[in-house]
């Protein structure tokens, strides 16, 4: 199996890795186990643009045995397909916050940074509030997505493959180093370089065309079995 193939099944175990990650980090803020809480942008947008969804996770919190994660990581895996068929402006909008979370982090822990940039929010138990504000804001925005592919459905046929191929040409046109822009190198990079490959890589995709980078920001963040 090539090594290009090896990250494309690792990008789908991450996604669901991340989607319990958030879900366990962020459903609780402002949910009926804790009313004192401010409401998190996620449970807002839960709450707005899936009301039903929203009260059965709230039955469901009432079970000891359901926790959190699976809650939140269950709820989240089944809009994937929805947010991967968004409006390209939806996934955009997700791009662009994931983009500052990514600057936020190398400002604050560059080893953070590069976690961030590799596996997703691994870390998130350790973010600062500002980095967790916008962890926040990023589910949700990923729940508005579901909501509008679900609404006025994207068709996308980019596969994680094409996906890495296209990102890599477009990285090194915009002059990134070809070790960064390598998205299937066999020597590890560093924390500072994977932390600054995760930064660039955002950077090229904002300055693509938005259809083109939504295609490719799908097909990496929400891969489809």
């Amino acid at each position: 199996m090539s090594n290009r193939k090896l990250v494309v099944i690792g990008l789908i175990a991450l996604a669901l890795l991340a989607l319990a990650l958030v879900g366990r980090t962020l459903l609780t803020r402002g949910s009926a186990s804790d009313p004192t809480a401010q409401p998190s942008e996620l449970v807002a947008a839960i709450r707005t643009h899936f009301p039903e969804d929203w009260k059965a996770i709230e039955r469901q919190r009432k079970d000891a045995a359901t926790d959190d994660a699976t809650l939140g990581a269950a709820f989240l895996t089944s809009k994937l397909r929805d947010v991967a068929q968004a409006p390209d402006e939806a996934i955009i909008d997700i791009l662009k916050v994931d983009a500052a979370l990514a600057n936020t982090l190398k400002a604050e822990d560059v080893a953070l940074c590069a976690s961030f940039a590799a596996y997703g929010p691994t870390e998130a138990r350790r973010y600062s509030p500002e980095a967790m504000v916008l962890l926040d804001r990023i589910a949700a925005k990923t729940v508005i997505a579901a909501r509008k592919g679900m609404d006025t459905p994207t068709p996308r046929t980019i596969d994680p493959q094409q996906a890495f191929s296209r990102l890599q040409t477009a990285m090194l046109e915009k002059g990134v180093s070809p070790r960064l822009a390598d998205q299937a190198r066999t020597t590890p990079l560093d924390t500072a370089e994977q932390c600054e490959a995760g930064i660039q890589t955002d950077a090229t995709l904002l300055a693509l065309p938005p259809a083109q980078a939504a295609n490719i920001f799908v097909a990496l963040k929400y891969p489809q079995n």
